[in-house]
């Protein structure tokens, strides 16, 4: 898993520190396990949990050792109000809840994260991190380290705004006897986290997919966003754009209306995740549930465990490739 290791990623030599490397082990080994994701994919639904991890010494370097589970014993079911086909992934060798991986910032915040290797250089990454800073000083910025295959292009908004979560967390308990006062709670949070450059935290976000398409890179696959909004209940809109396409605005009318077919489902959740569609409705992929199972629809099911297939294909290709290699090293 995670080395000391120096690796190459964005055109540049990025290695981890033996003491983030003893930090990981010892959140593995804590109480809520880490989500496996087929190669870091917000669009596949977790596979996968860690169970155990140690630290190991490797050639001079140091590395992160886990034993991981992966569920292979998907349960059916369908949703009576919605009537929309369900896979649950109970994790019965591995019960443990899951962490939180995305924390809340400062109160009314935005911060911004990329992966270093979906760019070409250093220098496309901090051509980028400055266009960011002109369109609003305020947005923090920070980078991820996703140690996939291929990558898929991705920037994450976190947007941290309390009554904004409280305002969802209230939809999903209370469905349509909140409606009224969610949507106005929505409204005026999103007129409160814009600044003189955009009237909505959407136009705001807009700039910034813009400039993240634009970046130098030869990779034209379309873009991940996703806006995380962490609370009690951690809801995560994704949105896939082309490159030469706008970002449309986020209507988070529509996700409270979405939330409202799945009430009782979501009230269970830890964090659910929502996918926004060429119609520009939002619908359901996947969510966590506070006992530590994955709960997602049959759509989302079927393309991960596709995702899956391939990922492995691709790793066994490698591997192949790695052992004739070394054969005719020692034969030379």
């Amino acid at each position: 898993m995670a080395t000391t290791a120096a690796v190459e990623q964005g055109g540049a030599r990025i290695s981890i520190a033996k003491e983030a490397i003893e930090s990981f082990v010892d959140q593995v080994n804590g109480e809520r396990a880490l989500a496996l994701v087929v190669e870091h994919d917000p669009l596949c639904m977790p596979v996968g949990k860690t169970k155990e991890a140690w630290t190991e010494a490797v050639g001079g370097e140091y590395a992160a050792m886990a034993r991981i589970h992966i569920e292979d014993g998907a349960r059916g079911m369908t949703h009576v109000k919605s009537g929309a086909k369900l896979v649950c992934l109970s994790f019965a060798e591995a019960p443990k809840p899951f962490v939180n991986e995305v924390k809340q910032g400062e109160h009314n915040s935005v911060a911004i994260r990329v992966d270093r290797a979906n760019f070409e250089s250093p220098k496309s990454r901090d051509d980028f991190m400055e266009a960011v800073k002109r369109i609003d000083d305020g947005i923090v910025r920070e980078e991820m380290g996703r140690r996939s295959i291929v990558p898929e292009p991705l920037i994450q908004f976190v947007v941290s705004n309390v009554n904004l979560g409280v305002a969802l967390a209230v939809g999903l308990w209370m469905f349509k006897r909140a409606e009224k006062f969610v949507r106005y709670t929505i409204d005026e949070t999103l007129r409160k986290t814009a600044d003189e450059i955009s009237d909505t935290l959407s136009a705001k976000i807009k700039e910034v997919v813009r400039a993240y398409s634009s970046r130098q890179t030869t990779d034209d696959r379309a873009v991940l966003t996703e806006v995380v909004i962490p609370s009690n209940v951690t809801v995560i809109l994704i949105t896939k754009t082309n490159r030469c396409e706008e970002f449309s605005e986020i209507d988070l009318k529509n996700v409270v209306a979405e939330m409202e077919q799945y009430g009782d489902l979501l009230r269970q959740a830890q964090e659910v995740t929502f996918f926004r569609t060429g119609t520009n409705d939002w619908t359901l992929q996947h969510l966590k549930t506070r006992a530590g199972e994955v709960i997602g629809t049959l759509e989302c099911y079927n393309r991960t465990m596709e995702r899956l297939r391939l990922t492995r294909e691709i790793a066994d290709v490698a591997k192949r490739d790695n052992k004739h290699s070394d054969a005719s090293t020692g034969s030379e």
